[in-house]
């Protein structure tokens, strides 16, 4: 109010600790994979917690250690990012660009469809970088190769078709090398699963009958795998049935070829094969050598019977209650010792 003033100054008396994260890899470059590098902090200040970040990697480090190792198995370019946190809060970064250099052929795969039935073709598109030998694993036993003569050694496209003759579950893999000798295996758990294709079977049947011929066909088809919900039947003469055990007449003669398909829920499919034999019998007829007398009347019997087949048996009827013959050859003489019509 009267305009006096007065100063006080405190020297020294705010002190701002300098905070800065630096850090060195005691590797940073390898000729194959995989590489294991050690981080030491080198940063000025005291920071009590450490982030660590490796882009492309695929993982990230939370430590309260100045030092820290990292494993990179995959080949390529990484950025290592730290993040330092200050006892008193403040946090700090440094990110390296392109600091950890591990050389050596890479690549992945692809196996396509995923799911068949035994006999089924998977095929495999592989895409690779630097590598001058792929060998393709397909997980049964079997492998194929590609060399040189079919790789560039830059960046190629394979593509592999391969027959799974048995059942599983199958994990392809493919090994690359490069011309300095360094392999790399993609760490990759595509997989091709191969159903068992369900058994086609025909039961036993009576195959063999005179037209018309009526036969029962049963299905005794083992499903595996799946649930057998389609069938087809081809009875061997265009005509056909999608019942499961249908029954089927025959008119004519000949040998038919009857085929069964069945397909299960995955859409697996079999095929199985039986024969019918169908006969068009003889048409009886005869004839008598007169039909009209006197008792004691003898008749002769003679055969006229037509067909594709001539009959080879005869039973003879006579209608006035004597015994059948059976077995006798004609002509076939009766005589008839009552009056009537026989």
């Amino acid at each position: 109010v009267n305009g006096c003033s007065d100063t006080l100054v405190r020297d020294d008396y705010i002190f701002i600790e300098p905070f800065d994260i630096r850090f060195f890899a005691s590797d940073t470059v390898a000729i194959c994979p995989p590489l294991s590098v050690q981080l030491f902090d080198t940063s000025f200040g005291a920071p009590v917690l450490w982030d660590w970040f490796f882009e492309g990697a695929g993982f990230a480090l939370n430590v309260d250690s100045p030092q820290v190792g990292a494993f990179f198995q995959v080949p390529g370019l990484y950025d290592v990012t730290a993040i330092g946190t200050h006892e008193d809060g403040c946090m700090d970064t440094l990110t390296k660009e392109d600091y950890i250099f591990v050389a050596g052929p890479s690549g992945s795969y692809q196996a396509f469809p995923d799911a068949v039935c035994e006999g089924d073709t998977v095929c495999i598109v592989a895409e690779t970088f630097g590598a001058s030998q792929a060998v393709i694993l397909f997980g049964d036993g079997d492998s194929r190769t590609f060399d040189s003569t079919t790789l560039s050694g830059l960046i190629d496209t394979i593509t592999v078709c391969h027959v799974y003759t048995d059942s599983g579950l199958f994990f392809p893999q493919i090994v690359l090398t490069d011309d300095r000798g360094c392999t790399f295996t993609p760490n990759i758990q595509d997989s091709a699963l191969v159903y068992r294709r369900p058994e086609a079977r025909i039961s036993p049947l009576d195959s063999t009958g005179c037209s018309p011929f009526a036969v029962p066909f049963i299905d005794a088809s083992i499903p595996w795998d799946g649930t057998i919900n389609q069938w087809s039947w081809d009875f061997g003469n265009g005509d056909s049935s999608n019942l499961q055990n249908p029954i089927y007449t025959y008119i004519g003669d000949t040998i038919y070829s009857v085929e069964l398909i069945i397909e299960d829920g995955f859409g697996c499919r079999d095929t199985a094969s039986t024969s019918v034999t169908a006969f068009e019998g003889a048409v009886p007829e005869f004839f008598a050598s007169d039909t009209t007398g006197c008792a004691p009347f003898t008749v002769t019997f003679t055969d006229s019977s037509f067909g594709a087949v001539p009959p080879s048996a005869w039973i003879w009827i006579l209608g006035d209650g004597s015994d059948t013959l059976s077995g006798v050859s004609p002509p076939v003489s009766h005589t008839y010792s009552q009056d009537g019509l026989f």
